[in-house]
């Protein structure tokens, strides 16, 4: 069988929820804490990937994206934590519920600067995982930065390997 889009999906569902299970038990200062790297703390980064998320769930229904999580989110770590999952969860059910000309047809979108682009549905949700998976890694040195050595293992074949 075929590892397709939707398995990648959910790859990245999983390794959320993976990471999520390492963050949860941490002190809610560890995620505000000032660190060097791309965003400058947990929260940050976490609040990035989500964005980023449902930045391109908005723009493959064809929804103008007009505002992000990070610009109203005031929550604490277990509104974060859920916030990021259902959105991974949200894609996985929307595009399992979709056909293969959907997943290959080309959209047209404008950026948060309001530059034009096309890419087709599955370069899009491709980008989505990779950019998750970018920043997932960006998380682990933060919390080695923290000072946490037990750190979750997300990579996909580790994910292959369980399912």
């Amino acid at each position: 069988m075929a590892y397709g889009i939707v398995d990648h999906l959910k790859y990245n569902v999983w390794a959320n929820e993976y990471m999520a299970k390492f963050i949860e038990p941490l002190d809610e200062n560890l995620l505000v804490k000032t660190v060097q790297s791309s965003f400058d703390s947990l929260n940050k980064t976490l609040l990035h990937i989500w964005d980023a998320e449902v930045v391109w769930y908005k723009r493959i229904q064809g929804e103008r994206v007009k505002e992000v999580p990070s610009t109203f989110f005031n929550g604490d770590k277990t509104d974060l934590i859920s916030g990021l999952l259902k959105s991974s969860r949200g894609l996985v059910s929307f595009i399992e519920e979709k056909d293969s000309p959907f997943i290959h047809q080309k959209i047209d979108y404008s950026n948060l600067k309001g530059d034009a682009f096309g890419n087709t549905v599955e370069e899009i949700l491709f980008h989505v995982v990779n950019h998750s998976t970018y920043h997932r890694g960006q998380v682990v040195t933060i919390l080695r930065h923290l000072g946490i050595d037990k750190l979750p293992a997300t990579d996909l074949i580790r994910y292959a390997r369980t399912n």
